[in-house]
């Protein structure tokens, strides 16, 4: 179990969603920096982690990590997270409360359902985007510099009380460089956050995972690409367009909502067995292994041994 919650405090730090299959769905929700007046403390960005038990559809995120950090195939890496959260499911089952790492802890609820407590102080801390907390205890710190007397030059008796009361008419005022130097770091850490305040982290909130499962979202509908061909009738050459004809059937290994995720996760697992390719619709973008405008030859090679051991989620699409 401590090593799932390790891939998911990882995970965490990239995305704003890791889903847990046949769990729920750790969630991070980014959070402005501020002023906490009574504490006396500039709080940087920050994010607070949540746990929704109805998102539990695997979305093979956890299994890619696992894949990755084992050097597993992806079907073996799914199947140890399976294992993984059976075992948090029998020790809620057994003992009522599962430790979740750094992040806190899981505990049956009164109606049978999964809370989540996080820890005072998650993995997930302002430190990992970049920024500290800063203590405006600093800037209320007095430091006097000591006063060195001066020695006043000898005047006659008859002009000593005409410059006393010159001097009544004036006043001294003495900075130390000690001042100088906290206002000197007072204007610099304003004007960070104010910075940071006004200008807050970018974040995206959807989730950024690769699925294998269909999904449909709208997406712009390439152009039909065309290509140009020579004919020579006697002495004349006549360039005409003609379009080229595709595949009616495809065999689908996943399915994403644009075309630059499709072809980076094409380019990063095709392989000379599998050669992957994008095929784009009206509303996503899909990778395929395979096509034909036999359906049956299709069918066969889905039920073939190598596909359905390395794609078990693979399915037939048709134009």
């Amino acid at each position: 179990m401590n090593n799932l919650f390790r891939h998911i405090e990882y995970l965490l730090l990239r995305h704003d969603c890791v889903i847990v299959p046949g769990l729920g769905a750790f969630i991070s929700a980014s959070r402005p920096a501020k002023i906490d007046m009574q504490e006396g403390k500039i709080l940087p960005p920050s994010k607070s982690l949540m746990f929704n038990q109805s998102v539990a559809t695997d979305d093979g995120l956890l299994a890619n990590s696992f894949a990755r950090k084992t050097g597993m195939k992806f079907e073996e890496a799914r199947q140890a997270v399976v294992h993984e959260v059976n075992d948090i499911k029998v020790c809620l089952r057994d003992n009522g409360m599962v430790e979740c790492g750094g992040l806190g802890k899981l505990v049956t609820g009164e109606e049978g359902n999964i809370v989540f407590l996080p820890s005072k102080s998650p993995e997930i801390k302002s430190e990992h985007m970049g920024f500290l907390k800063t203590d405006m205890s600093l800037f209320s710190q007095k430091d006097e510099a000591p006063q060195i007397p001066q020695e006043k030059p000898s005047q006659p008796d008859n002009c000593t009380q005409a410059t006393q009361d010159t001097e009544k008419n004036y006043y001294q005022l003495r900075i130390s460089k000690a001042f100088i130097r906290v206002a000197s770091v007072m204007a610099v850490v304003a004007a960070v956050a104010l910075t940071v305040i006004l200008n807050p982290i970018p974040h995206d909130n959807r989730e950024q995972r690769a699925s294998v499962v269909p999904v449909e979202v709208l997406i712009a509908k390439p152009k039909p690409e065309h290509k140009i061909i020579n004919t020579v009738p006697q002495e004349q050459s006549i360039v005409q367009p003609v379009e080229q004809k595709q595949p009616a059937h495809y065999l689908i290994v996943a399915t994403f909502s644009s075309e630059k995720e499709a072809h980076s996760y094409a380019d990063r697992f095709s392989t000379p067995e599998f050669p992957m390719t994008t095929v784009a619709s009206r509303k996503v973008c899909r990778v395929a292994i395979a096509s034909s405008d036999d359906r049956d030859s299709l069918r066969r090679q889905l039920n073939s041994s190598p596909v359905a051991s390395r794609y078990p989620g693979a399915w037939i699409w048709s134009r």
